[in-house]
């Protein structure tokens, strides 16, 4: 299962640096407060804004169904007050809840949406992350030539905007096409640059989808100890950010690493714990990375 970075908002108000999932609860209380206090006073603006963090908050704690009514709330009154920008980040920040869920045809309508509006308005930067996003939905689509042509286009303008996180998750994802197009070591590689920058910016949770992406990679090239070590490397690192997301899939993918050792007693945990962190996050069994680990699991019965 790809480990894929953390997404960005087409173009966002809340600054996501988070080192733990306990910093994220304080700013979600912080967030709250402040909510409060614009709806007493009428701030429909304000309002939106922090309507829009505490779905970012959400969604990074995995909690994808809370994300998105937030998400929704805020692109109402966004619509309301014709704010273009407003409702160019809401849409896409739908669009990338729906991604998660694997609803990826609903996900390229908003994320499109949100991109039309961007250039319109000339948003460089939010365009950038829309191209991205819409990347990664061609990707999941398995529609790779278009993917990579959707995420050039989005790390040239990072390249030019000199926006370093973003080209670290352009990397990687451009590396998960790669990967799906079998050319491993081009993915690698491709992989590798994203780790160093995003070591280099102290972004542990782009670290770790990269190390979890490589080790996906020796697991197709039958190097399961080494993938082994990296998946549990990246799991470490998503335990200590309270990413449920990074844990689920980085879970499954030691579960799959134990099942092609033949060891089916490690297998049937990693594997039963990671659906579990897919039911708490509100994942629907129909979602590609569930139904694998469903299958995967009733392999090893």
């Amino acid at each position: 299962m790809d480990e894929r970075p953390e997404q960005p908002a087409v173009s966002g108000t809340l600054e996501v640096c988070f080192d733990s999932a306990q910093e994220i609860a304080r700013s979600i209380e912080l967030i709250r407060q402040s909510l409060a206090e614009h709806e007493k006073f009428g701030r429909l603006k304000e309002q939106a804004d922090d309507l829009g963090n505490l779905g970012t908050c959400y969604r990074l704690l995995g909690g994808v169904p809370q994300a998105m009514d937030y998400f929704q709330r805020a692109l109402t009154i966004e619509e309301n007050l014709g704010r273009l920008d407003g409702q160019a980040i809401q849409l896409g920040n739908l669009g990338i809840c729906y991604e998660m869920l694997g609803d990826v045809a609903k996900a390229i309508d908003l994320i499109g949406r949100s991109l039309q509006i961007n250039e319109w308005i000339g948003r460089l930067d939010a365009q950038a992350a829309a191209l991205g996003n819409l990347g990664v939905c061609y990707q999941r689509l398995g529609d790779i030539p278009n993917a990579i042509d959707l995420i050039q286009r989005s790390l040239g303008i990072n390249v030019k905007l000199e926006r370093f996180e973003a080209q670290a998750d352009n990397l990687a994802n451009l590396g998960i096409c790669y990967q799906t197009l079998h050319e491993y070591p081009k993915a690698i590689d491709l992989l590798a640059r994203s780790f160093e920058i995003n070591e280099r910016l102290g972004s542990p949770a782009g670290s770790a989808a990269a190390l979890g992406n490589i080790g996906i990679c020796y697991q197709n090239l039958h190097d399961i100890s080494t993938a082994l070590d990296l998946h549990q490397r990246a799991l470490e690192v998503d335990e200590q950010l309270g990413n449920l997301a990074g844990q689920a899939r980085h879970l499954g993918n030691i579960g799959i690493c134990h099942q092609t050792l033949g060891e089916t007693s490690m297998a049937k945990k990693y594997l039963a714990r990671a659906l579990e962190l897919y039911e708490k996050m509100g994942i629907p069994d129909g979602h590609p990375d569930v139904a694998l680990l469903r299958r995967s699991l009733h392999d090893n019965t």
